[in-house]
């Protein structure tokens, strides 16, 4: 019994080329399906800590992109990006030191009594916490280094230049540190109206800089 006919005087092809077609097809659907998955998490991991995560203790955790964060449960505090984990200070005392899963939906480490803390995220929305803007973390923003160039700091902690460099910064309690990839370390203090930047470099040379935005 034949299953295939002749087509262009090649046994089978016909049949050959529509195998091709459906499962280029449903490749294609799956591509797209996993580029709009892949776009998906990437996004999620861009916004870094910021959003609503569910907490081990079963409460709703807010955290804003201008460094402050509370919960359902009527705790308050502050967060800031260490470099490689996420410190939150809470008012009530507790200190929590969480890293963040490469895919950004969960949350794990310990607090500072040495208890595990988790959690996992509910939304990635971004925005400034109604009780204003804390201190240490209106470093984030464009501003004009004393190089000439454009230097813009983002809430997750990460630094990069419009010169191409890239780095990281953390908030000390007193000072800003920005280490730099290329290996310079410029330690700076942020002025009381939150415009201008000053303080020196590993080699002991000033830094300064001015806010653009």
């Amino acid at each position: 019994m034949v299953i295939y006919k002749k087509w262009g005087g090649m046994p089978g092809l016909r049949f050959f080329e529509l195998l091709v077609k459906g499962f280029s097809r449903g490749g294609l659907v799956l591509i797209i399906l996993f580029g709009m998955v892949f776009l998906s998490l990437d996004a999620v991991g861009s916004v870094g800590i910021s959003g609503k995560w569910k907490w081990f203790n079963g409460a709703e955790v807010t955290f804003y992109s201008n460094g402050a964060v509370d919960a359902s449960n009527g705790a308050k505090g502050s967060w800031q990006y260490a470099g490689q984990v996420y410190i939150i200070k809470w008012t009530n005392g507790w200190t929590d030191t969480v890293t963040l899963s490469t895919d950004g939906r969960r949350l794990s480490g310990k607090n500072n009594m040495d208890s595990p803390v988790t959690a996992q995220r509910m939304s990635a929305t971004v925005g400034t916490s109604p009780r204003g803007q804390i201190d240490y973390t209106r470093i984030p923003g464009k501003w004009k280094w004393f190089n000439g160039a454009e230097v813009t700091f983002y809430s997750n902690g990460a630094v990069d230049a419009s010169n191409g460099a890239k780095g990281s910064w953390q908030y000390t309690g007193q000072v800003y540190i920005i280490k730099w990839t290329n290996g310079w370390t410029d330690t700076v203090t942020l002025s009381t109206d939150g415009r201008r930047l000053s303080g020196k470099n590993n080699m002991g040379s000033p830094v300064t800089a001015q806010r653009i935005n």
